[in-house]
């Protein structure tokens, strides 16, 4: 990787970016250089880089997160004089529509669910399914991150069950989501593995 990338990633955790999003963008940069043969720098052109996204075979929203990415190299470049101009200026993003949600129908959450032998990966997916966390939020949940907490209103009546914290969102940001009893029912399954 280039003293130039590597100044750029310093940059980044200087200013705070989520881990996450550094080391996707690493990945970009990586990837463009080991495929193309050259770093970014000075010498990289708008048509090499176009001509790069039209070699791979990738959606119209990957395109623009690229592009996304290289443009934020090489604003940065300019503004500390370490790179003469910005090639992606050049470069018209693609039309990205806002996507709706598309998630699993409730008969396969179901039957993946009944399928699932392995109650830490049961757990994985109702949190994933009920709770709306993506499967790198699941990955980094710790038991801390799990209250139970169930309440009740002055009549009786159940009001809330507890909350999962959710500490490594996208973007970096933190976040509170309700429990539900298909999560308690799953955690009640899950025996955390002892150490012996």
């Amino acid at each position: 990787m280039s003293t130039l990338i590597e100044k750029f990633e310093l940059d980044q955790k200087r200013r705070g970016l989520s881990p996450n999003t550094i080391m996707l963008r690493h990945r970009q940069f990586d990837l463009f250089q080991r495929e193309t043969g050259k770093p970014m720098g000075d010498y990289t052109t708008a048509e090499e880089v176009q001509t790069w996204l039209d070699s791979r075979t990738i959606s119209d929203k990957t395109r623009s997160c690229y592009l996304t990415t290289f443009n934020a190299f090489f604003k940065w470049g300019v503004r500390h004089e370490l790179l003469s101009f910005n090639p992606i200026d050049k470069i018209d993003r693609p039309k990205v529509h806002a996507g709706m949600p598309n998630p699993i129908p409730e008969n396969e959450l179901a039957r993946a669910i009944a399928a699932c032998t392995n109650p830490m990966l049961k757990c994985w997916i109702v949190i994933e399914a009920y709770a709306g966390l993506r499967c790198q939020e699941v990955a980094y949940l710790d038991h801390e991150d799990i209250h139970i907490n169930k309440r009740y209103d002055k009549t009786g009546k159940l009001v809330s069950l507890g909350r999962i914290h959710v500490r490594h969102g996208k973007g970096g940001r933190e976040r509170y989501v309700s429990l539900v009893q298909p999560i308690l029912d799953a955690l009640d399954g899950y025996k955390a593995p002892t150490t012996t």
